[in-house]
């Protein structure tokens, strides 16, 4: 998950990075979405990249889409 606004990933907690290797793996997009509803985050998107790959595919992830994929998963 990356901040839109200053580019950070997420870590852990409070704590974000420039590093986008260090960035926290959530295991499946219900978590993502839980742990986006459960901050009330805003301005952050999804970026996904493959084990073994440079590259990385960016999502962006609407309040409103979070809100709403989330409260299905649950």
């Amino acid at each position: 998950m990356q901040n839109v606004q200053n580019g950070l990933f997420f870590r852990c907690g409070n704590v974000w990075t420039s590093d986008s290797s260090i960035a926290f793996n959530f295991e499946n997009y219900a978590g993502l979405f839980d742990y986006v509803r459960r901050e009330n985050l805003t301005n952050v998107q999804l970026v996904v990249r493959f084990n073994g790959s440079a590259q990385q595919e960016i999502i962006p992830l609407p309040e409103s889409q979070a809100a709403q994929a989330s409260q299905r998963a649950a």
